[in-house]
């Protein structure tokens, strides 16, 4: 099996799906102009990076225990937000909440 044949299998599909839903909103006038391919790798990084981060890092950021269930739903929320605003246009960001 090559190197990385498991991830691309399991994950092109998937890429694949989330760029064409982004395209459709952008054709739809439901998002920013934006270029997939890019927001799809800012979502990634931004997620991977702020949900794995070693925990001794992550203290240092955050006062509370960072993988504690409240904080975790804290922290979906907040990235739940930061996305939408990379994405919606700003008269649309009442009519989505």
């Amino acid at each position: 099996m090559a190197r990385g044949s498991f991830l691309e299998q399991a994950l092109t599909p998937l890429i694949h799906q989330v760029r064409k839903y982004i395209e459709d909103y952008v054709l739809r006038d439901k998002t920013r102009r934006v270029d997939s391919e890019h927001v799809l790798c800012s979502i990634h990084e931004v997620l991977f990076g702020y949900f794995t981060m070693n925990r001794n890092i992550a203290s240092l950021f955050f006062e509370e225990k960072p993988y504690s269930k409240q904080m975790l739903e804290r922290r979906k929320e907040h990235i739940t937000m930061v996305i939408r605003r990379l994405l919606v246009p700003e008269e649309m960001m009442d009519r989505i909440k």
